[in-house]
């Protein structure tokens, strides 16, 4: 049985583990339906973009959550290959019949009447290979854009899924290189093709590395981020500071709106509440019931509600001050400076002490 994610490990990864909505599924699902050919002889190359996959994230807590956006990544990637595999395949069979004609042709002189009808022959069967290799051609080539453009939507904007899928695709293109190598050195008489692959190869595997190392690089970065916003979020006990810390920390505008919506809901309740502790107090002061012990817990009471009131109000002051709307917020939020400011400030904002 695989293992499951916990909630700490699927919050703080869940832009990848996040599932993949009806639409997008349907799409890629009729996208399948295309396919002539057959995806389970071929299998996604996991060399080096797999290692390092393993280096931050289990691949069995991945693989449990089967329809992740993630996952369907590796599903459209492996159709993406596999689509151009066989396209390189079917090239190799037309050229080989090409130099295959050519060798014929080669043995044939159209000045001599007999090869006359031999070479007109030839020559229909080439042209009748060219339609039949690019009618194909064509045909794969759109359900190739059509599989990229099916992981550039479950990519979505999303920067960790856009490097996970782009490391994978870089891996994608030694498999197809190190295929075209292959049929090369089969077919081709001088070393400068087999060089020029060689080279290419050399190139392709520096750029995969680049990109892993990118990833990699990326999400220890995201890590060391989640482990300060959970160490500041614990140096403070006030739910709404936990939030505020959060979302100053991973720059989401919408969430310091959301934010700003339950602070005013919150004053707006420590207000009443106050005012109510302070009518019960008249009350049974007028009635003569307030002794001096009941006195004190009240004065208690309203001395931690005007102190609750009084944080919300510095935490909404705080929060307004980064922007009237999600984009001057946003822009705040990317400053440096404006966020480490604004996290300082909520730092300092004393709630008093919990009402018992």
């Amino acid at each position: 049985m695989k293992n499951l994610p916990s909630y700490e490990q699927f919050n703080k990864n869940y832009s990848l583990f996040e599932s993949m909505d009806s639409t997008l599924k349907s799409s890629y699902l009729e996208f399948k339906k295309d396919l002539s050919i057959d995806e389970s002889s071929i299998t996604i190359n996991e060399e080096v973009f797999g290692n390092s996959i393993k280096n931050w994230a289990s691949k069995s807590i991945l693989g449990s959550l089967g329809l992740s956006k993630v996952s369907y990544i590796d599903k459209a990637r492996k159709a993406h290959l596999v689509l151009q595999l066989d396209l390189l395949d079917k090239k190799d069979e037309y050229e080989t019949k090409l130099e295959g004609y050519k060798e014929e042709l080669d043995k044939l002189s159209p000045k001599i009447e007999e090869d006359k009808a031999k070479v007109e022959a030839i020559k229909k069967k080439i042209e009748e290979e060219k339609r039949i290799f690019d009618a194909y051609a064509k045909s794969q080539r759109l359900k190739i854009d059509k599989a990229k453009d099916i992981i550039e939507e479950i990519v979505g904007g999303n920067s960790r899924r856009r490097a996970y899928a782009e490391a994978g695709l870089a891996e994608d293109k030694i498999t197809i290189a190190e295929q075209e190598y292959e049929y090369a050195k089969n077919r081709s008489e001088e070393s400068g093709d087999i060089d020029e692959l060689t080279e290419k190869i050399k190139n392709l595997r520096k750029e995969l590395e680049e990109k892993v190392e990118k990833f990699k690089s990326s999400e220890e970065d995201r890590d060391e981020k989640h482990t300060e916003i959970k160490r500041e979020k614990e140096s403070v006990s006030d739910p709404i500071s936990k939030r505020i810390i959060e979302k100053i920390k991973t720059a989401k505008a919408k969430g310091i709106i959301d934010i700003i919506e339950d602070i005013k809901k919150d004053i707006a309740t420590y207000e009443a509440d106050y005012d109510r502790i302070q009518e019960e107090m008249k009350k049974k002061s007028k009635a003569g019931r307030l002794n001096p012990v009941a006195r004190k817990e009240y004065n208690k009471k309203l001395k931690i509600k005007k102190s609750e009131i009084e944080g919300r109000k510095k935490q909404l002051e705080i929060l307004v001050g980064l922007g009237k709307d999600a984009l001057s917020i946003g822009r705040s939020l990317k400053n440096s400076k404006k966020s480490e400011e604004a996290l300082a400030k909520i730092a300092e904002v004393n709630m008093g002490e919990e009402e018992k």
